[in-house]
């Protein structure tokens, strides 16, 4: 996996606890790498320096039966020879020796600077896990001060449907007693209408029969008259 792909991704928190713990092995890793490759160039240049001195006694073995019976002169030239092939020798080591220490040290350079890479990212995406709890946390609070405000305004919503319960009963009472009082004003007029017209009745008969006695009257002076 990259490590762009790392650090775009959003752990949790347990995965967190997790990378930190692989970034930890790897530091040990590298440390227990680090410790392998000196215990083998000491090894090796243990190796080769054992190889050397038993090859420069068996040179010098071999030199001294060769110049045993050789004059003082041949003495000289054959210890400068030897001087020189042990130098080469002795050069030559020196210099696989360099060439592998150069070769380790490039090795932990670069797996230092990986592991600092890593330890980079790591760091900038555990900064911005960081921020981006912090931005949550920040959004429950409002989250959770909308939701005392809706607790207290329904808290006002249930008062105030409560008082318009307790309103409509008290109209819902009036308005029946305004029926009641409504029916009895109707039942006491329709009453009235009925006494009314009855006695609008009887005054009409009354004035009919009155007519019909002045015209009898009119009618009989008449007569008397003739």
């Amino acid at each position: 996996m990259e490590m762009d792909e790392v650090v775009d991704r959003n752990y949790s928190h347990e995965e967190i606890k997790d990378l930190e713990q692989k970034y930890f092995e790897l530091e040990a890793d590298n440390k227990r790498i680090s410790n392998e490759l000196a215990n083998e160039f000491s090894k090796v240049r243990d190796s080769y320096r054992v190889r050397f001195d038993e090859k420069l006694v068996a040179e010098n073995e071999k030199l001294k039966d060769k110049v045993s019976t050789s004059s003082k002169v041949q003495t000289i030239i054959q210890r400068y020879v030897m001087k020189m092939i042990n130098s080469k020798f002795i050069s030559k080591i020196y210099q696989r020796h360099f060439v592998l220490k150069v070769q380790i040290l490039k090795k932990v350079t670069t797996d230092y600077e990986v592991m600092c890479n890593e330890y980079d990212k790591l760091k900038i995406h555990f900064e911005n896990e960081n921020l981006k709890n912090k931005n949550k946390q920040n959004n429950h609070s409002l989250l959770y001060n909308e939701i005392t405000n809706l607790k207290i305004q329904n808290k006002e919503y249930k008062k105030t449907l409560s008082t318009l319960r307790s309103e409509k009963e008290v109209l819902a009472n009036q308005l029946a007693e305004l029926v009641v009082e409504n029916k009895k004003l109707k039942d006491k007029i329709s009453t009235s209408s009925k006494n009314k017209l009855k006695e609008q009745s009887k005054y009409d008969r009354l004035a009919t029969d009155i007519k019909v006695r002045m015209e009898k009257s009119v009618n009989f002076k008449k007569d008397l008259t003739n």
